[in-house]
């Protein structure tokens, strides 16, 4: 079973996942303001993130928190091209304004690479966490190539969970309408211990335990490998 995974994905990652395996893993929670939500059609304005351990505890001393800065000019550009709820939103929360003042895009590269690093001092030691996280990736991977690489290629998406929990079990979790980076990824953590904890409560309860070693499960999962 694990050789037929392997085959799967590059030899570059799964070293990675062996380094993983060594060390301790972390999740680097981010969230990014953008103009759009076209990775190479639009800019990011401000991004956020900090570091917890698998539990969701806050290992990082302080969150990590920048305003891209833009020229005047190109600030009214975007605010131009940019949908009419994305204009209102940045508005309403002084992001038009603050990106005015922000930091040049590599120097907030360069800083949040070193944020992270601090706590995971190795590449692949990472997984990015989120609220529909891919969005933010496609971000980072276009305007922050060096923290894309550093990170491991696994994410954690709570929308997932959020997602499950609406439509089978009526449950929804209400967000708030800030739309800042900070906030965003702060209720992303506080919808996973809310989201998560119950499940896995209930699986330890109940004596569950999940094993892919099996005949059932071999037989099931050979039909997903050769698709």
């Amino acid at each position: 079973m694990s050789v037929a995974i392997a085959t799967l994905g590059s030899t570059t990652h799964h070293r990675g996942e062996a380094r993983c395996q060594q060390q301790v893993n972390r999740l680097a929670w981010m969230d990014a303001e953008t103009t759009g939500t076209v990775a190479h059609q639009s800019h990011l304005l401000e991004i956020a993130c900090f570091i917890t351990d698998t539990d969701g505890t806050v290992i990082s001393d302080e969150p990590f928190h920048a305003v891209i800065g833009h020229s005047d000019e190109d600030l009214s550009r975007m605010y131009e091209q940019a949908r009419r709820e994305v204009q209102e939103m940045h508005t309403a929360s002084g992001l038009w304004e603050r990106a005015r003042f922000g930091l040049p895009l590599d120097q907030v590269e360069r800083e949040l690479l070193a944020h992270i690093k601090r706590y995971c001092p190795e590449p692949d030691y990472a997984h990015i966490a989120g609220n529909t996280v891919r969005l933010d990736l496609n971000f980072i991977e276009e305007h922050m190539p060096s923290i894309a690489d550093y990170l491991h290629y696994r994410m954690l998406d709570v929308s997932s969970l959020a997602l499950l929990a609406k439509w089978h079990f009526g449950v929804e979790i209400q967000k708030a309408s800030d739309h800042t980076a900070l906030v965003d990824i702060t209720e992303s953590l506080e919808q996973l211990r809310l989201l998560w904890g119950p499940i896995a409560q209930a699986a330890k309860d109940a004596g569950v335990t999940f094993d892919l070693d099996t005949p059932r499960a071999r037989e099931s999962t050979s039909v997903a490998l050769v698709a």
